[in-house]
């Protein structure tokens, strides 16, 4: 299966994207424009060395009252599974910080959330990481301000054959989805009311969501307090179910096949109201076994095009990586020579992209880490 080699992060102040350079194993970033495909910074190296695909988290810093400082925080894997993060301010990597250890050895690269859409002025942005351990079982750990470090209640529970996903539902603290060693989708949730936390199901539990069999890590949207969960099926066909997330329900996960054969996870963002858009859209990009990155659109109530999948082009060389604020949807890949590729629409226009020209942003990017 084509490998996840890039992470995405979308904001106010445009779209970061990072990947890790062919050559000497360091981070690479670039910063795209909030108005589409214009990058606003060359390709900038940001050190280290790393063997694991990136991931990005975007947060804020209260600066003083009424004033943020936009954060943009990157994690990788180093030697022996360890994590090392970094951040930007405004979109500034200077002065050059040194790359810093987070707790726990990870075997695969870990997922990570914040409550940056959630914050208000009067609060530092939490992030939160989930991954697999060195014992295959799932570690997650906390950062409020720039420290990372382990929750007293991070006994997850499970052993699971995949990366998991993290996401922050509309009254919920965290939802964690993950494919088990038998290859089912399970989940479970955590809420903290005044002090109080609720893990659903309780005592490490897991739920287990449907009939369906995996061979993905999910890929998870939020609307409201509902999630869109999307993987690949044994015969590697995209599949997608809805789910409610208890408290608030928990609706058996009823999972329709997209169609299409792929070889690649798939990459999925929902256009809510927390990223300041309006349409509602699902988008959902993964690559087919001919290496051509494909789209489908879920509307209100349908799935665009009808009874196909869009086809964006390639051949791709990578996993995609999506992101999207205000509209505006980013995804990125890498092309047959490694170079990192983008296409960006602004999707009020219409739920699928009109013009399929692709911006190339250089660049010699490890298709593999």
């Amino acid at each position: 299966m084509m490998s996840v080699a890039l992470a995405a992060v979308a904001h106010e102040q445009g779209c970061d994207v990072f990947g890790i350079n062919a050559s000497d194993g360091q981070m690479m970033n670039v910063r795209i424009s909030p108005a589409g495909q214009a990058p606003l910074t060359p390709l900038i190296p940001l050190g280290g060395a790393f063997s694991g695909a990136p991931l990005a988290i975007v947060g804020a810093s209260l600066v003083d009252r009424g004033n943020q400082d936009l954060i943009v925080e990157v994690l990788a894997r180093g030697a022996g599974g360890q994590l090392f993060s970094r951040s930007s301010t405004n979109g500034s990597w200077n002065p050059p910080q040194p790359w810093v250890a987070a707790p726990g050895a990870w075997l695969r690269t870990p997922a990570a959330t914040s409550n940056y859409a959630l914050n208000s002025n009067d609060k530092n942005d939490i992030r939160d990481l989930v991954g697999v351990g060195l014992d295959n079982r799932l570690s997650w750990i906390r950062a409020a301000g720039n420290n990372w470090s382990t929750p007293p209640d991070t006994a997850l529970g499970g052993t699971f054959v995949t990366s998991p996903a993290i996401v922050r539902p509309s009254g919920i603290d965290l939802a964690f989805f993950a494919v088990d060693v038998h290859n089912r989708m399970s989940a479970r949730s955590r809420r903290e009311n005044e002090g109080n936390v609720t893990w659903l199901p309780p005592n490490e539990g897991w739920f287990t969501l449907g009939d369906g069999v995996f061979t993905s890590a999910p890929a998870v949207a939020v609307d409201g307090p509902e999630c869109d969960i999307l993987a690949l099926g044994t015969e590697n066909q995209v599949y997608h179910a809805r789910w409610r997330v208890p408290p608030f329900g928990n609706l058996p996960a009823d999972w329709h096949g997209l169609g299409g054969s792929f070889n690649s996870p798939p990459a999925a963002v929902r256009m809510t109201s927390s990223l300041n858009s309006s349409t509602g859209f699902l988008h959902v990009f993964a690559v087919g076994d001919d290496n051509q990155l494909r789209h489908r659109c879920l509307t209100s109530s349908t799935w665009l095009p009808r009874n196909d999948w869009q086809i964006i082009g390639g051949p791709v060389n990578s996993a995609p990586a999506v992101a999207a604020f205000a509209n505006r949807v980013w995804v990125f890949w890498l092309g047959s020579d490694n170079q990192l590729l983008m296409l960006s629409w602004d999707d009020t226009a219409g739920a699928l992209p009109s013009n399929l020209l692709w911006n190339g942003l250089g660049g010699d990017f490890n298709p593999e880490p």
